[in-house]
């Protein structure tokens, strides 16, 4: 379950609602965060998830995937590594494609998250 902190942070509850998706739909899976955006400190202490905070800029404030790759590389655990957005929300079982050669795609729906909504991960 996830557990909200007093007030409504929309950053946190899309990206706590995301991981938690991802949980129940690859379990074990080592989950990294990257970044230091709004929220993101607070659900990896929450949720007892890895963070790596110090990637690599470009010279307007956008992260640099290469640094990401990079960085999640030397922290993996397993042989394969998956990048996904922190505010994709799956559903059903995507860990029985993950570790073959794939490209996933999907439809874009744009919830408009005003509070906390109920997950249950394993």
């Amino acid at each position: 379950m996830i557990h909200y902190r007093t007030y409504f942070d929309h950053n946190y509850a899309v990206r706590a609602i995301a991981i938690c998706s991802l949980r129940a739909s690859v379990p074990g899976a080592q989950l990294l965060l990257c970044g230091q955006e709004s929220g993101t400190a607070e659900v990896v202490s929450d949720l007892g998830l890895e963070h790596v905070p110090d990637i690599k800029r470009s010279p307007l404030g956008a992260l640099l995937l290469n640094d990401v790759f990079r960085q999640a590389h030397s922290c993996a655990r397993h042989g394969t590594l998956c990048f996904v957005n922190a505010d994709i929300v799956f559903r059903g079982d995507v860990g029985t494609v993950i570790g073959l050669p794939s490209l996933l795609g999907g439809k874009s729906f744009d919830v408009d998250v005003r509070e906390p909504l109920e997950c249950t991960a394993t």
